[in-house]
C-alpha cells in the first residue's frame, strides 16, 4: 500500500547545484540531479502559479501535427499527443544516445556517442539476470527514493505496479507494447486461464485451423502481411483457447511481477528477449491520479482499477499529471500550455513556458510545409518544429541565413535519424558460382557487385536529409560499428586487405572508378576471366546476367542507384537487368526467402527495399537464409547474453559474419530536420547530438530562450 502523512516539504527545501546532465567531450560524470525547488507548489493542483527566481518568461513555442488532445498516457496514440504526454511524464527506463538501456539511472552512466562523452540519468536503476537452466530472466528495478509528481504527491514502486498492470490490461490498445511480452504469466493473466501459457504448439496450430469464429473477428482486423503477425495470431489464438476449454481457476495476479518494498520490484520474464526492457520504457504514472487508491491492494491482487475495463483510468483526457519537465495548465485554440515543474529531478526547467501548437490549425487547414514553417520562424511564432526537407527547402534555409548555410543567424538547422533503412539484398542461394552460395568463390562475386553498389550509394543521397550507414543496424546504436571504428566503410576493401580503396568524403566518380578496378579483382577471385577491364571468359552453368527487384516503380531512390550499378557493371561485362514490382510484392517476396518458401519460378536476386531500423538487428529473422553452423551459433549465442559488453561483443562477431557472406548492402538511414529559431532561442543551450533515441526534449530543462531586448 502506498505510504501517506510523508512529510514533502523536506524534500522540496533540498538545495544543491544542478549542473547539466550532458558532459560533452569530458571524461567525468556530470553531477547527480537533486529537486531544486525554485518556486511555492501548490499540492494537489496543477494550475501552478508564478515562476522560478531564475527562469526565462519568453514561452518556447513548438509546432506539431494535428492533435486528438488524448494526453492521458493509456490513451495517447498520435505523435502530437504523445509530444504532450512526453513533456508531463517520466519514463521508467531510460536509454542514452545511442539507444542503450541506462542500468543505473540513479547515479547516471557516463558513455560516448561518435568520441564524445556524455552522462545519462534516469529515474531508477535495473539489474537483470539471466537464469538459462531455470527458464527465467529476472529483473530488480529500484526507484529513486526522492521522486515527486507534479503535483506534490511521492513517487513509489505503487506507481510502477498500476502503471505495468494498467498498460498490460486487455483493455488497453495503445503504442505500448508491454502487454505483449513475457513476462512470466502475463498470457495467463490476460486470458485468466492457467493454462493458456502451458498450451503446446501443435494444441494452438489446431485450434487456428479450426477458425473460431473470436479468432476470425481478431483476424479481420489484423494485416497478415505485418511484421510479427505469427507470432500474434498465436498469442490470441492462446487466450481465447481458455474461453472453449473446460472451467479453471481464475488468475488473480501476473505471477512475474513481484513488489519488494516502497521503492523495489521485481520482474521474471520466460527466457531471456533483449527487446523487453525497450518495451518497459514507459510512464510512470500517478495511481492516485490515474487510478483508484481505495481499489489498490498488492497483497489482495488489486491494482488501481476494475480488471478489463480502463474506462475510469481513462476518463481524464486532456489533463494530464506526471513527473516530467512541465505541468499541464490549459488547452485553448489549437495550443497547449504548460508551465516549469519545479519538482523535476533533474531540476526546473530554465524556461517558464512552454506552448505545443497544432500547426494543422495554425496554418487554417492548408498543409504544413517546411516553408510555412521557416515564414512562421522568422515572424517569431515558432520557435522548433521537426520535418522532412526536400533540396529546394535546404536551398530555402540557406537563403533566410545572412551566412547562406543551414544554420545561421535566423534558423538553425538539426538532423536526426528515424526509422527508414534502406539496403540492397543478395541472395545467396541465388548469386553465386557453382552450387555452394557460401563458397569463397560465391562470396568473391557477390563482394565484387557489393563494391559497386557501395560506390554508387552516394547517387540517392542528394542532400542532409538521409545519411549513409554502413552496417545493417542504425548508425547511431551503441552497437553499430561505425560508433567504434573510425572510417569504418562497406564493401570498400580489396581482396586480401582491410584498407579502404577510397575515403568517405572522395568525389563520386573517384569512388565509381576505384570501385570497379577493385571489383574486378573479387571476379577474377570468384573464378571469371578478367582482361583489359572486363569479364572475357565465364565459367560453364556460371552466370554474368542478374536481376535486381525494386519495390515502388522507378521514383523510388533505388531505381536511380540501380541505374547506375548497372552501367558501371556494364563496363565490366557483368549485366544487371532493372525489373520494377509493387511494393507489397517484393515485401512478401522477402517474407518468402526469409521463412523458407522462396519461389523457384522466379526468385529474389538482389532486391532494393526499406525496413525499419533499431538499435539491434533481429539476426535470426533478417538473414535466416544464411545457412552457415558458425552463424547460427553466434545467432544462438546473443540470445543468451545480458551482459552489456560481451552482447556488443558477440554482436560485432555476427556483424562480421554477415559481412563476410555478403547477403546485404546498407545504402541509407532517413532523417528528420529539427527547424530551431535562432532568433529566440539560445542555440547553445539545445540538446547536442540529437539520436532517433534520445530527442531534443530529453534535456528541455537545460534549454534558454534569448533575453528580450
Amino acid at each position: 500500500m502506498r505510504k501517506t502523512g510523508r512529510c514533502y516539504l523536506a524534500v522540496l527545501l533540498m538545495i544543491a547545484i544542478f549542473v547539466s546532465m550532458t558532459g560533452c567531450n569530458g571524461t567525468k560524470k556530470a553531477k547527480k540531479p537533486y529537486v531544486k525547488s525554485s518556486a511555492e507548489v501548490k499540492n494537489g493542483t496543477t494550475q501552478a502559479e508564478g515562476k522560478g527566481s531564475e527562469q526565462s518568461e519568453v514561452p518556447l513555442m513548438i509546432g506539431c501535427d494535428a492533435m486528438e488532445r488524448n494526453f492521458n498516457p493509456f490513451l495517447a496514440k498520435t505523435s502530437a499527443d504523445l509530444q504532450a504526454v512526453n513533456l508531463t511524464q517520466t519514463k521508467l527506463i531510460a536509454r542514452d544516445r545511442t539507444g542503450k538501456i541506462v542500468e543505473k539511472g540513479i547515479d547516471g552512466e557516463l558513455y560516448k556517442y561518435f568520441g564524445k562523452s556524455y552522462t545519462c540519468y534516469g529515474v531508477a536503476d535495473i539489474k537483470q539476470k539471466y537464469e538459462r537452466k531455470k527458464g527465467y530472466t529476472a529483473y530488480r528495478i529500484t526507484l529513486r527514493d526522492d521522486l515527486i509528481f507534479s503535483d506534490g504527491q511521492p513517487i513509489t514502486i505503487d506507481d510502477v505496479i498500476f502503471s505495468i498492470y494498467a498498460f498490460c490490461d486487455t483493455d488497453y490498445s495503445g503504442p505500448v507494447k508491454l502487454g505483449q511480452s513475457n513476462i512470466r504469466g502475463l498470457l495467463n493473466y490476460q486470458a485468466n486461464n492457467p493454462m493458456a501459457e502451458s498450451y503446446t504448439e501443435e494444441e494452438v496450430k489446431k485450434y487456428i485451423k479450426s477458425s473460431p469464429k473470436a479468432l476470425r473477428v481478431w483476424m479481420n482486423k489484423h494485416d497478415s502481411s505485418e511484421e510479427g503477425y505469427e507470432e500474434a495470431l498465436r498469442r490470441e489464438a492462446r487466450l481465447l483457447m481458455g474461453s472453449t476449454t473446460k472451467k479453471h481457476a481464475a488468475v488473480a495476479e501476473i505471477e512475474g511481477i513481484k513488489r519488494l518494498n516502497d521503492y523495489e520490484m521485481r520482474i521474471y520474464t520466460t527466457g531471456y528477449d533483449s527487446k523487453f526492457l525497450e518495451e518497459l520504457q514507459i510512464p510512470v504514472c500517478p495511481l492516485h491520479y490515474y487510478g483508484d487508491t481505495t481499489k489498490y491492494q498488492y497483497d489482495a491482487h488489486s491494482f488501481g482499477f476494475a480488471r478489463g475495463d480502463l474506462s475510469a483510468v481513462q476518463a481524464n483526457k486532456s489533463t494530464p499529471i506526471g513527473a516530467g519537465a512541465y505541468r499541464f495548465i490549459k488547452y485553448e485554440s489549437g495550443i497547449a500550455y504548460f508551465m516549469a515543474n519545479e519538482l523535476y529531478y533533474q531540476g526546473c526547467p530554465n524556461i517558464t513556458y512552454v506552448q505545443l501548437k497544432d500547426m494543422s490549425k495554425f496554418f487554417s487547414g492548408e498543409k504544413v510545409t517546411p516553408a510555412k514553417i521557416m515564414e512562421e520562424m522568422k515572424g517569431g511564432t515558432i520557435d522548433i518544429a521537426l520535418c522532412t526537407l526536400e533540396t529546394n527547402d535546404i536551398e530555402q534555409i540557406a537563403q533566410i541565413n545572412s551566412n547562406n548555410k543551414l544554420s545561421g543567424d535566423i534558423l538553425e538547422t538539426r538532423f536526426m535519424a528515424n526509422t527508414g533503412y534502406s539496403y540492397v539484398g543478395l541472395n545467396p542461394d541465388q548469386v553465386k558460382v557453382g552450387e555452394n552460395g557460401m563458397s569463397e568463390e560465391s562470396r568473391a562475386l557477390r563482394q565484387a557487385l557489393a563494391t559497386v553498389i557501395s560506390a554508387c550509394r552516394e547517387t540517392i543521397r542528394e542532400n542532409e536529409s538521409s545519411v549513409l550507414v554502413n552496417a545493417p543496424v542504425a548508425r547511431d546504436s551503441w552497437l553499430s560499428p561505425e560508433q567504434t571504428q573510425k572510417n569504418f566503410l562497406a564493401y570498400a576493401q580489396s581482396p586480401g586487405s582491410d584498407k579502404n580503396i577510397y575515403k568517405e568524403d572522395d568525389r563520386l566518380e573517384d569512388k565509381r572508378d576505384a570501385a570497379k578496378k577493385t571489383a574486378l579483382e573479387w571476379l577474377a577471385k570468384a573464378g571469371y576471366t578478367v582482361e583489359d577491364g572486363q569479364v572475357t571468359v565465364i565459367p560453364f552453368g556460371w552466370s554474368a546476367v542478374f536481376r535486381i527487384q525494386l519495390g515502388g516503380g522507378t521514383d523510388i531512390p533505388g531505381y536511380q542507384l540501380a541505374t547506375m550499378v548497372a552501367a558501371d557493371l556494364q563496363e565490366m561485362g557483368i549485366t544487371l537487368q532493372i525489373e520494377t514490382v509493387t511494393k507489397d510484392n517484393l515485401e512478401e517476396s522477402v517474407k518468402r526467402l526469409r521463412d523458407g518458401q522462396m519461389d523457384d519460378q522466379h526468385p529474389l536476386q538482389l532486391w532494393y527495399a526499406e525496413e525499419e531500423m533499431t538499435e539491434e538487428p533481429d539476426f535470426a529473422e533478417r538473414f535466416s537464409y544464411i545457412e552457415d553452423a558458425e552463424f547460427t551459433e553466434i545467432v544462438n549465442k546473443l540470445e543468451r547474453i545480458t551482459n552489456a559488453e560481451k552482447r556488443k561483443e558477440w554482436t560485432g562477431k555476427a556483424f562480421n559474419a554477415v559481412q563476410g557472406f555478403v547477403t546485404e548492402v546498407p545504402v541509407h538511414q532517413r532523417r528528420t530536420a529539427m527547424l530551431i529559431s535562432s532568433q529566440r532561442v539560445n542555440i547553445k543551450t539545445m540538446t547536442k547530438d540529437i539520436t532517433m533515441f534520445y530527442d531534443w526534449t530529453r534535456e528541455i530543462q537545460t534549454i534558454n530562450m534569448k533575453k528580450k531586448n
